[in-house]
């Protein structure tokens, strides 16, 4: 549990965070407090020619992650 302020209490409260729903509630009245909970589990998905894939993106720790973009003239750039 984790102490997050309800605005339905309107005080600092216990919560409880359900993993397996994506939600985190109040556990004095039962309000949800926070429904964008994101899970860290892969999920895996297959392509029109049956092979199976991993979806999502990966983030490291530092919150950086490097892309491949197209400059404007074409041919391939590195961005941070």
């Amino acid at each position: 549990m984790i102490s997050q302020y309800c605005s339905q209490c309107k005080t600092d409260v216990f919560a409880e965070v359900n993993d397996a729903n994506g939600f985190t509630c109040c556990t004095v009245c039962g309000k949800i407090l926070d429904d964008s909970v994101f899970s860290t589990d892969p999920t895996f998905s297959k392509t029109s020619g049956g092979a199976i894939q991993v979806d999502g993106n990966f983030v490291p720790e530092s919150g950086i992650a490097h892309s491949i973009g197209r400059p404007t003239r074409g041919g391939r750039g590195f961005n941070v």
